[in-house]
């Protein structure tokens, strides 16, 4: 059985007895909750930076840790940066967040749709799925010939798609995205979460540059994707300037039935302008396999000759990582059964780490059901178990920063969490609600924590630690969907909560993001679709900040967008982000960035 809701909207929300998208998982995953976003979903929630990642943020207990490029993590029941595994077509990629855990480089036009599973993310993927997995779907050779063009009035945005199939089992796609000086929120917002010392300078820039191209041969699909960005500007800070020179990611997936490979080549410039100029030359692959027989999956990935060099005012000072990477291997056993009204999964992950020839046990899992209590009354639950250990930026890391220096740690232990959630709902014709709550117990939390010391030059140095005992991370989500004839009403809820102890002082986990809800409105009026949502983020306070920044307010970012359907294949839009202008999210992390300001983008669909 697969319950969907609300056809006339193209946003699949999930419900008990769901089989997703995720060909290797839905037998392990199908107690889970799950959400899938397809590409024809309205863009309203793209911003100027056209990130796919803002299509999640409907999901109730999505958020994300900052707006920059490298920033815009998607973050699960309040975990973020390498607390959730990210995935293409199933093959899992780096969550170093100096690589980019995101799709940032590229265009949001070359995905077909998203998946995230929460709670664990799937077992089989091994160490960093706490949090959840979100799994990006590019096009291939099931997809229509398209033509995609649009024009923003922040930064003088404009971007140019075209997909097309020329022979069968064959697609090629290619995309240019390009802004100049886009902006943030005004002074006089701004200073509602600035100080007037944090940021100098309120535009930024970059060019985006993707191609995509897909084969079928028998059962087998090829996809080859080269994104590319160039001359991204990131802003400037207090005395220092960020921005990326070069940036350049090539992938290679095979998929088939039974089997996912990929392949992930980047290499990219991080530049810091203070007195000198101050390069990070960052480069390196991943390989991913993933095979699936029967009742058993084995899966492994690894990062190989990563390279990160220092340059000062162009002459190489060190190698912050030479020739680093890690290897991670599983081999996952899955059931599932029901019982009369009852389905029960269980999963169980044996995988062994390894890092300079360190080996390290790592077991994962989860135990899964859902009760149909009558035709629309269920309840969902999970208890899961997972391991991460420590990615290379945490270990490794000696890097310049904003505000000062980020050292890795080599002697953190790697996190063990126990994950708990339970969920009662309803499912009606016109009407979905859910309410459900979830737990997560954490030893050895990892947290980026600031030290007393400084650099001879004033800069703060900043290092990771394993924080003591449990740290706790817990909330709760509500969300209801009313549909009535052409209108859809959507309203969300999320609330997120979590400590850690320091050095036997309590303190806030700074990765979990505020309480948060989502109001959204469609409605279809014969060939116009208007689309209205807002989001509404409350305060988050009690965080550490520095001197120079200020504790996040409340606010309400509200995204406004109006459709035209010539006929089924041609769609005129008119979209406005962030209408009321506010700064939408900051984060702890040294290098965040708040969204762009205000955007009226207009936009012509055409397939055929």
């Amino acid at each position: 059985m697969i319950s969907l809701l609300f056809l006339n909207s193209d946003t699949t929300y999930t419900l008990p007895e769901v089989e997703v998208k995720a060909k290797y998982y839905k037998k392990v995953e199908n107690t889970k909750t799950s959400y899938y976003i397809s590409e024809n979903e309205f863009q309203n929630l793209i911003s100027s930076f056209d990130k796919i990642e803002e299509k999640l943020i409907k999901i109730p207990t999505i958020a994300f840790e900052g707006k920059d490029a490298h920033g815009a993590v998607p973050a699960i029941r309040g975990f973020s940066r390498y607390r959730t595994i990210a995935l293409l077509d199933g093959y899992r990629i780096a969550t170093d967040r100096e690589i980019g855990p995101s799709a940032y480089f590229s265009i949001s036009d070359m995905f077909e749709g998203i998946e995230v599973l929460e709670g664990s993310g799937a077992s089989s993927f091994g160490s960093g799925a706490i949090g959840g997995s979100v799994i990006y779907y590019l096009r291939g050779v099931n997809s229509k010939n398209e033509i995609d063009i649009s024009y923003g009035t922040n930064g003088n945005n404009y971007k140019v798609f075209a997909g097309l199939k020329p022979i069968n089992n064959f697609y090629i796609a290619g995309g240019f995205n390009s802004s100049e000086n886009y902006f943030y929120p005004d002074t006089s917002l701004k200073e509602k979460l600035w100080t007037n010392s944090f940021i100098r300078s309120n535009n930024s820039s970059f060019k985006k540059f993707n191609v995509l191209s897909a084969y079928k041969y028998k059962n087998y699909e090829f996809k080859l994707g080269y994104f590319r960005i160039i001359d991204l500007y990131r802003a400037m800070f207090s005395s220092a300037i960020r921005l990326y020179p070069k940036d350049e990611q090539i992938y290679f997936i095979t998929t088939s039935e039974n089997l996912t490979f990929g392949f992930h080549y980047y290499n990219f410039i991080s530049r810091t302008i203070k007195t000198d100029t101050s390069d990070a030359v960052y480069n390196g692959y991943d390989l991913g396999l993933t095979y699936n027989y029967k009742f058993l999956i084995f899966d492994y990935f690894g990062r190989i000759n990563v390279n990160s060099k220092i340059y000062k005012n162009s002459v190489f000072q060190y190698d912050e990582l030479k020739n680093a990477g890690y290897n991670n291997f599983g081999i996952t056993a899955f059931y599932s059964n029901k019982l009369n009204k009852l389905l029960l999964s269980y999963a169980l992950r044996i995988g062994i780490y390894n890092q300079e020839n360190n080996f390290n046990f790592s077991p994962s899992g989860h135990i899964g059901l859902n009760y149909k209590i009558n035709n629309y009354l269920y309840t969902r639950g999970n208890i899961q178990f997972a391991y991460r250990f420590p990615e290379l930026v945490e270990t490794k890391s000696y890097v310049l920063r904003t505000r000062g220096f980020v050292i890795g740690n080599e002697k953190l232990s790697p996190e063990k969490a126990l994950n708990n959630e339970i969920i009662i709902g309803v499912n009606k014709e016109f009407l979905s609600f859910e309410i459900g709550g979830f737990y997560s117990a954490i030893w050895d939390f990892i947290e980026m924590t600031k030290e007393d010391t400084l650099t001879s030059s004033g800069d703060t140095i900043f290092t990771y630690k394993n924080l003591n005992g449990i740290s706790n991370v817990f909330g709760i989500s509500l969300g209801t969907r009313y549909k009535l004839n052409n209108l859809l009403f959507t309203l969300n809820y999320a609330f997120m909560e979590g400590k850690g102890e320091l050095e036997g002082k309590e303190i806030e986990l700074s990765d979990i993001p505020p309480s948060r809800i989502f109001l959204g409105i469609n409605y279809k009026f014969r060939k116009f679709l208007l689309d209205i949502n807002s989001i509404y983020s409350f305060a988050k306070k009690g965080e550490e900040v520095s001197p120079i920044e200020a504790e996040r307010p409340s606010y309400l970012m509200l995204n406004v967008g109006i459709s035209f359907l010539y006929n089924e294949n041609l769609k005129f839009s008119i979209i406005g982000n962030n209408i009321n202008n506010v700064v939408a999210y900051r984060s702890l992390d040294p290098n965040s960035m708040p969204l762009p300001s205000r955007n009226i983008k207009f936009q012509l669909d055409y397939t055929f």
